[in-house]
């Protein structure tokens, strides 16, 4: 499904079928908006709703789920947006939780996201970390070890510097949750960053 500011394309069957149509009108409310469109062959209802949508074959978080209904007949669901949007590029994000229980202590680790470098960078706990990221349709990677500067750190800061580096390192997805972001590694830990 294509949107712009005046027409709406939904694309079927691998390519194969177009139904393009203008926008006749558009209805926009506090969590939803609704889209309609007409041609001489075809009607599109489209609802565009503000909740976080997981691909069902990635698991990849989107910020918005979409319904369509082709010619009151077809009904399709999807998720639409930008996943990087979700990481809110450029903010910093706190971590507070390393794996599934353990918290973290201050100085925490922090992390950002600057995607017009593809460059994930931060303060690891005492000393500050810098590495390249991906964000593809199948996950969220680092594609270069983090460079990380060499301070001496007293304990435990240096033990949660150890442990966060090692866990962004194996970085394989994210999901948003109520508490903030979470960053899954492939060993199956958990960093929360709200």
């Amino acid at each position: 499904m294509t949107i712009s500011l005046d027409s709406m394309v939904l694309t079927q069957d691998l390519g194969t079928r177009r139904t393009s149509v203008p926008i006749d009108s558009v209805r926009t409310g506090t969590l939803r908006t609704d889209l309609t469109g007409r041609s001489r062959d075809a009607t599109l209802e489209v609802a565009i709703l503000r909740t976080i949508c997981r691909d069902i074959m990635s698991g990849m978080p989107h910020p918005f789920s979409l319904e369509v209904v082709l010619d009151q007949i077809t009904s399709l669901s999807g998720c639409a947006g930008d996943p990087s949007t979700l990481l809110r590029p450029g903010a910093e994000w706190e971590v507070v939780r390393l794996g599934a229980a353990e918290e973290t202590v201050e100085p925490r680790p922090t992390l950002r996201f600057d995607f017009s470098e593809g460059r994930i960078s931060g303060n690891a706990s005492c000393n500050r970390y810098h590495a390249a990221f991906e964000l593809t349709g199948e996950g969220l990677s680092l594609t270069t070890p983090p460079a990380v500067t060499r301070m001496a750190c007293p304990e435990p800061i240096a033990a949660q510097e150890a442990r966060f580096l090692s866990l962004i390192e194996g970085l394989r997805g994210f999901d948003i949750t109520p508490e903030g972001l979470l960053l899954i590694a492939s060993d199956g830990q958990l960093l929360l960053a709200p």
